[in-house]
């Protein structure tokens, strides 16, 4: 993410083979956060009030390469402080109280 997120968004918009590399790599990786996500539910450890459906979508938006640059690039965090606060706000959003 450090070195992509910024770079992605910028090539992206000046180059349509990055755009469509990037639709690429966003459907790979909503493809392995969903293997997370069901892992999770396999687990045990899913939400019950929270369909695997919502928990992929919502942990495929909390980990995009946009949100990380916007976070450590427009607003300065540290990429320590921005990990640990990702770790959180997954485990808050997607797993149980076990």
């Amino acid at each position: 993410m450090h070195r992509l997120g910024g770079l992605l968004a910028v090539l992206t918009e000046a180059d349509p083979e990055i755009a469509e590399l990037r639709a690429t790599t966003d459907a790979e990786r909503l493809t392995g956060v969903g293997a997370f996500v069901a892992h999770l539910a396999e687990q045990g450890v899913l939400r019950a009030d929270l369909p695997v459906g919502r928990a992929t979508d919502a942990c495929w938006a909390l980990t995009s390469p946009q949100l990380f640059a916007q976070l450590t690039g427009a607003r300065g965090w540290p990429q320590d402080v921005y990990v640990g606060w990702l770790a959180g706000v997954l485990e808050a959003s997607l797993t149980a109280d076990c």
